[in-house]
């Protein structure tokens, strides 16, 4: 399953909170960049095999052909983890 760090890159992937790039999640995570690659790489090993978080140039990172049902397990499993660290 995701560690909590996975689970925060995808609340703000799932969240659209402005530009999701490279960049910007590993600064409000304090992890380098290639940590972030590192981290989306080990994602889509988790997540069904048609959706996958890829890179969209001048967007950031998006979840491609993410389904409701995967989606709402993921809100589900995100809000669990931040009642855990509460």
């Amino acid at each position: 399953m995701f560690t909590g760090r996975q689970l925060l890159i995808l609340s703000y992937i799932i969240g659209k909170h402005g530009e999701t790039t490279s960049v910007f999640l590993s600064d409000k995570l304090g992890v380098s960049t290639r940590t972030i690659k590192a981290e989306i790489k080990s994602i889509n090993e988790e997540l069904p095999d048609e959706e996958r978080v890829e890179y969209v140039s001048k967007k950031g990172y998006i979840i491609k052909n993410l389904t409701e049902k995967t989606r709402n397990k993921l809100i589900i499993t995100i809000e669990e983890e931040r009642m855990k660290s509460d």
